[in-house]
């Protein structure tokens, strides 16, 4: 598993898609940005030391059915 040395030298989301790719996961990629803890969990962040403690969170994507089916999807590399 070359992609776990990533982790130690690469960025976040570099590391993330290189594991992803090397486990043959396929993601349908939404941001390689970081965003809030606020943001990504809408309906379910709550103002408290463990929400607060989050930094650079990462919503880098989603995988559901579709990807694991012959139809095409939005995956992007």
């Amino acid at each position: 598993m070359n992609s776990l040395t990533k982790f130690q030298t690469e960025p976040l989301i570099v590391a993330l898609k290189a594991f992803f790719e090397e486990m043959k996961v396929p993601v349908n990629y939404m941001s390689d940005f970081p965003a809030s803890a606020s943001e990504i969990l809408k309906d379910t962040y709550k103002v408290n030391d463990n929400f607060q403690q989050m930094e650079d969170d990462y919503f880098v994507g989603m995988m559901d059915n579709a990807l694991f089916s012959t139809t095409e999807t939005t995956m992007k590399p």
